[in-house]
């Protein structure tokens, strides 16, 4: 291995070579998952890994990840360990496929989209599949999601499967049922099996041979692990309490007793849950995250009332309630899980029949009272969150110039809604010098600038 890597431009670190290592010396296994804490270095050891099976002429590798993260993927496989890629795309899907296979020229990479979409063609036999980001995967033991289904059916192909993922396990233990069995499905024998011996009969005995069991498969590396050889930079943390004002606090009030009814018009039982998690993340946000969404909920319940007809349970395109920008990718996919993201409206049994009167009255009552909370958000124009963010910026640079280091600061925010508040909040505080909104457009008046004068220099 220290020959293959004489040329790379990295130094692996100790950690990162057992875990390749580790990922190598088991042949007999289908798949493994490296699970090392974020920052530790999961795609240098998944570089090690491509490195050693390039140099033994096992070259048809596919890397599959989320859409944001594939140049970087095809950045650090050329500069650091010179490995050539290519990024699959729709259009010369079958060509770069067909030249790969012949020439072994390139590893592929595709996004999670890409693999869904264009499964058929990916469904070969690759010496090795690594998926980063892997978490994604995990609720593949529902049986719901075509995603996983899709990644699943394509590994099968594959000489040895490799998961990245710092958060193999978030709310069950299911999901680490989930996730070995995209490469293994008979690991665990059955989901029942696994349910009865791991979490019915949950005892010290079972807990030690789950813990064995998963560490034939799995290699997890925490930062305290790591730290003798890597210097982590020393976070200093300053909390600022706030309390909401008296509006800010009704809001919040009448919208939770809202998501809390039995029977809501506005959603099906399967968008319900989802639904409820999104709108509170965006009244987490700022009351301007929360308007324009009650607004547009409003609008599309009016639009039910106005043909007389309810939707079935499947529901309409909920998509339209929020700014894609402000979904995350893990909402977007339980978008899809619960088939909800589908471009008509569905309707039930009956369906173009006039609603009975007592009905169509208490949906509209609905309308009115989701357009009352979108008026009171509007009528909130001042967060207390918002306005004691000044005040940790000021402590914040007073800390910073005791440490000498430069007065940066770095704001993220849940909605773009509210980040433009915030720009605003802060150029109306003096605060407008060197002030720039980044997301997913990147078309504020100071990028543009920014990128103006890059490629200005550039061209000078």
């Amino acid at each position: 291995m220290a020959g293959l890597l004489f040329d790379a431009q990295v130094e692996p670190k100790p950690h990162q070579i057992d875990a390749a290592l580790f990922a190598l010396q088991t042949p007999y296994l289908p798949g493994v998952i490296l699970a090392d804490e974020v920052g530790l270095g999961k795609t240098i050891e998944a570089g090690i890994v491509i490195t050693q099976y390039w140099a033994e002429r096992k070259r048809r590798i596919l890397i599959i990840t989320p859409s944001s993260l594939r140049q970087q993927w095809q950045q650090e496989m050329r500069e650091k360990f010179l490995i050539p890629c290519t990024l699959l795309e729709s259009k010369l899907k079958d060509e770069q496929l067909t030249q790969s296979i012949q020439q072994n020229a390139e590893v592929l990479i595709c996004s999670y989209e890409f693999a869904l979409r264009h499964e058929t063609s990916l469904l070969r036999a690759w010496d090795l599949v690594i998926c980063d980001e892997a978490h994604r995967l995990r609720n593949f033991y529902t049986g719901r999601n075509k995603g996983p289904e899709a990644i699943s059916r394509i590994v099968r192909g594959a000489g040895k499967t490799l998961l990245l993922t710092a958060t193999p396990l978030q709310n069950r233990l299911e999901e680490l049922y989930g996730l070995v069995s995209i490469f293994d499905p008979s690991y665990f024998y059955s989901l029942d099996a696994f349910r009865e011996r791991y979490i019915k009969s949950r005892t010290s005995v079972t807990n030690d041979d789950l813990v064995d069991r998963v560490a034939v498969i799995s290699k997890r590396t925490l930062r305290r692990d790591a730290d003798k050889y890597i210097h982590f930079t020393k976070r200093l943390p300053l909390t600022i309490e706030f309390l909401p004002s008296k509006p800010e606090i009704e809001l919040y009030n009448k919208v939770n007793e809202y998501l809390q009814r039995e029977e809501l018009f506005a959603f099906s039982n399967s968008q319900r849950h989802l639904t409820a998690l999104i709108i509170r993340k965006r009244l987490g946000s700022s009351t301007y995250a929360v308007a324009s969404t009650f607004e547009n909920i409003a609008n599309r319940l009016n639009a039910e009332v106005e043909a007389g007809i309810r939707r079935d349970n499947r529901g309409v395109v909920i998509s339209n309630d929020f700014s894609p920008e402000d979904l995350t990718e893990e909402e977007w996919e339980e978008l899809d899980e619960s088939d909800s993201t589908r471009t008509e409206s569905t309707f039930g049994p009956g369906a173009g029949e006039k609603l009975e009167g007592k009905v169509l009255v208490a949906m509209r009552q609905e309308v009115l009272e989701l357009r009352g909370f979108a008026e009171l958000a509007r009528s909130i124009t001042i967060n207390e969150k918002a306005s004691k963010l000044n005040e940790a910026l000021d402590k914040g640079f007073e800390r910073l110039r005791e440490l000498g280091a430069p007065e940066k600061a770095i704001i993220f925010t849940d909605s773009t809604k509210t980040q433009e508040y915030i720009a605003r909040s802060l150029v109306e505080a003096g605060r407008s010098e060197g002030l720039i909104i980044f997301n997913g457009s990147n078309d504020s008046p100071g990028t543009n600038e920014i990128n103006k004068q890059a490629n200005t220099n550039t061209l000078c």
